[in-house]
């Protein structure tokens, strides 16, 4: 039976993945879960799957987060890496408890990769010579905002590769959660 769920959830994280997915929220119902994929700010649902077979997929991915898998009165964060087609990905989820004493989970998907530059991600090629300007300043803060899967933490880490190669800075991050866990690699920063 092991076997079967932990197929069942790399089938559905290798589908998300391939339709491009941000989220994938998995939600209980009366007599099922519901399974949806979050994509351009559009939440689709995709399946539904029996409750026994919900209840294990979230205590896999429970376990590959390293959570407590017995609770299920409680909120918990956790993440996990795996690679899907041969490209690593980095999975956060958040689980909830519902009113059905069953829990949510929501899964965070985001390509493992290495930071572009900014300017192959700006849309104005002005705007990506502010930024840089910007983090030369000796002190300051920049804020990022917008929602959901927007391009704020790949801008953000686009700027921590251009410090740290371009300006030649030490980098440290404060993170909760960490979004991407890859360090740059200052004994050869083209990586």
């Amino acid at each position: 039976m092991q076997e079967i769920i932990e197929r069942r959830c790399a089938d559905l994280l290798s589908q998300a993945v391939e339709c491009a997915t941000t989220d994938i929220h998995i939600k209980p119902e009366q007599d099922s879960y519901s399974i949806s994929f979050r994509s351009f700010q559009a939440l689709k649902q995709v399946t539904k799957i029996p409750l026994e077979l919900g209840n294990r997929m979230i205590a896999y991915f429970k376990y590959l987060s390293l959570l407590d898998m017995s609770e299920k009165r409680k909120p918990q964060t956790g993440s996990f890496q795996l690679p899907i087609e041969n490209h690593p990905y980095y999975f956060r989820i958040s689980t909830l408890p519902s009113v059905l004493t069953k829990e949510s989970i929501v899964i965070r998907i985001m390509a493992d990769d290495v930071a572009d530059s900014i300017h192959s991600l700006a849309a104005f090629r002005d705007s990506a010579f502010l930024l840089e300007k910007l983090s030369e300043a000796p002190q300051g803060l920049l804020l990022f905002t917008g929602p959901t899967g927007c391009g704020k933490s790949t801008t953000l880490y686009s700027l921590l590769k251009h410090c740290a190669e371009q300006l030649n800075r030490n980098i440290i991050t404060l993170e909760d959660p960490v979004e991407r866990k890859k360090p740059v690699d200052f004994a050869n920063p083209s990586q």
